[in-house]
């Protein structure tokens, strides 16, 4: 109930959970993370995407076009829906230049 001192915690990000309930991470994917961070490898902050999210194109010609997630090519490329004088058309663009937006 007390999440202040939990949050000025050097590195500490976030407390994980869904609205005000907190969420008990299970240890396998503690050791998962542990496991990326001894790695060495470099490790960027992507997020969560599944096919059917509405989202915003920030980069690029088609920056502030919305459209709908169809899929996810590979690591660094998805596939948007947008539509566009009445027509969809399916366009790929790189991950880091779409962002998932709250539709209603």
């Amino acid at each position: 109930s007390n999440r202040l001192p939990i949050l000025t915690t050097p590195f500490v990000f976030s407390i994980v959970g869904a609205g005000k309930q907190i969420v008990p991470v299970e240890p396998a994917q503690i050791e998962d993370i542990r496991r990326l961070i001894s790695s060495g490898l470099p490790i960027y902050h992507s997020p969560f995407l599944k096919a059917g999210q509405h989202v915003v194109i920030e980069g690029g010609p088609l920056r502030g076009q919305r459209g709908l997630l169809t899929r996810i090519k590979n690591t660094w490329r998805v596939v948007v829906s947008v539509d566009l004088i009445r027509q969809s058309v399916a366009v790929e663009v790189d991950r880091e230049d779409i962002r998932v937006v709250n539709e209603g």
